[in-house]
C-alpha cells in the first residue's frame, strides 16, 4: 500500500521516498560516509539532521538506540547497524504534530556510504501504545511502537545491492 513519491514530486537521486495511507513516510537514503561518526553517534547525527530539516531541533527526543542484527538486515555486509527511535514536534503548514521517527543506519565502508532508512509516523494525541518490545533485541519498556514497525522491517530485510559498481 506504499505510494512511490517520485511519481508525485521530484526526489533526489540518492533517495527513495514512499508514503502510506496512514500518513507515514519511508525514506531510503544513500549518503556519503560520515567518517568522524561511529556507531550510536552516527545514528544520532542522522536523527539530528532530520530534526534540523524538520525545524524540530528543540523538540527532538531520542528514546532508544540499539544495534540491529544481520537477521534484521540480511542482504548487506556485516558492519555497523543501528536502530534509533525518537520523536519530533514537526510543523507543516499551520499544524504542529508529534512524529515518531524510526531510523535505521547501516554503514557500508567498502563503498564510503551510510545507508539511512527512516520511517516517520504522526502520533495521534491519544496514542499511548509505543512501549511494546516489537523489535527483536528490545526489552520491556523500550520505545519501539507496536504499530508501524513492519514497513521499516520489510524495507531493511529487502535492502540489497545488486550492482556494487554503481558506488563508483
Amino acid at each position: 500500500d506504499a505510494i512511490d513519491c517520485s511519481v508525485i514530486q521530484p526526489i533526489p537521486d540518492n533517495q527513495e521516498v514512499f508514503t502510506f495511507q496512514s500518513r507515514a513516510t519511508l525514506i531510503v537514503e544513500l549518503l556519503e560516509l560520515e567518517e568522524d561518526k561511529e556507531g550510536e553517534a552516527a545514528a544520532r547525527h542522522f536523527f539530528d539532521d532530520i530534526a534540523e530539516a524538520n525545524q524540530a531541533e528543540e523538540s527532538a527526543t531520542i528514546e532508544l538506540i540499539m544495534p540491529l542484527t544481520d537477521d534484521d538486515v540480511p542482504n548487506l555486509p556485516e558492519g555497523q547497524k543501528q536502530l534509533l527511535s525518537g520523536t519530533q514536534m514537526v510543523t507543516k503548514d499551520t499544524r504542529t504534530e508529534k512524529v515518531r521517527v524510526l531510523l535505521a543506519h547501516v554503514r557500508l565502508p567498502q563503498v564510503s556510504t551510510d545507508v539511512v532508512v527512516t520511517l516517520s509516523t504522526p502520533i495521534p494525541d491519544d496514542d499511548t501504545d509505543f512501549t511494546a518490545p516489537d523489535w527483536a533485541g528490545s526489552s520491556e519498556g523500550d520505545a519501539i511502537p507496536k504499530a508501524g514497525v513492519e514497513p521499516l522491517k520489510r524495507a531493511l530485510r529487502s535492502l540489497d545491492v545488486r550492482d556494487w559498481s554503481l558506488f563508483g
